[in-house]
């Protein structure tokens, strides 16, 4: 079986509404699914993703990603996928 990593959106505060769709269908098919948080202050999202059917989640909770920057987030969702070795990555 796959295993899928899902980069989780969160805007305004709030995981957006089609990150959790897609991991709910995920885990309704039985898919392998976790995901990673990227963000400030994003941590306090990890229990609801995981609710939604996330087996693991990644969090790369720091000030630095605060603004979008490509260089960050890049390094973060890549150091995710070394700890979780998905066949693949969605965003």
């Amino acid at each position: 079986m796959s295993k899928i990593l899902v980069v989780a959106e969160v805007k305004g505060g709030d995981v957006r509404k089609p990150t959790l769709e897609l991991l709910s269908k995920l885990s309704q098919d039985g898919t392998a699914t976790e995901a990673v948080l990227l963000g400030s202050g994003v941590g306090q999202h990890a229990d609801q993703l995981a609710g939604y059917g996330a087996g693991t989640v990644y969090v790369a909770d720091d000030a630095a990603l605060a603004n979008f920057a490509l260089d960050r987030y890049v390094a973060a969702v890549a150091a995710a996928v070394e700890q979780s070795g998905p066949d693949m990555v969605w965003m």
